[in-house]
């Protein structure tokens, strides 16, 4: 993170161990087209909410896929790695439903990977309507008293490079 220049603050995100027990998991993903140096990265997270004494939810971010992958190759890596977390309390995963993801939502079904329905995606990402800036925008606040804690086990390398 750029010191000071980033709408994204390092006390936004908290690095450490995780709890051992969720409320529920799942997986969002936003996908790109090429691997092309220009081109976005697919970004694959496998989340966890919990509910603590106090009452309150905490967003735990506790895998990461993120690199430049070509849409001709996506399911090579998406279908393992939301396999490998379709576990208990898991409620499914998220594609973003535009560009390749609206493909890959329609092909996930046969791999028989727990998927989210298409209304609660529809809901989910409701807000792509918008610029990154301005969804960024729109989080900001929550983030300032509600951070997300990352998994020590996702590299500190990559992270930073998010």
């Amino acid at each position: 993170m750029v010191e000071g220049g980033n709408l994204f603050k390092d006390y936004m995100f908290v690095r450490g161990p995780m709890p051992s027990n969720y409320d529920y998991t799942f997986i969002t993903c936003d996908t790109a087209s090429t691997s092309k140096t220009t081109s976005d990265y697919t970004a694959v997270g496998f989340w966890g909410v919990r509910t603590h004494d106090d009452g309150s939810k905490r967003l735990y971010l506790l895998d990461l896929l993120w690199d430049k992958i070509d849409a001709s190759k996506i399911e090579e890596y998406l279908v393992p790695f939301i396999k490998k977390h379709s576990r208990e309390n898991f409620i499914g995963a998220l594609i973003e439903p535009k560009g390749h993801g609206i493909y890959l939502n329609q092909r996930m079904p046969l791999y028989n990977v727990p998927m989210q329905s298409q209304d609660r995606v529809d809901e989910f990402f409701k807000d792509r309507r918008l610029d990154k800036v301005a969804r960024a925008n729109i989080i900001i606040p929550h983030l300032v008293n509600n951070p997300i804690f990352v998994s020590e086990n996702i590299g500190e390398d990559l992270f930073e490079k998010i």
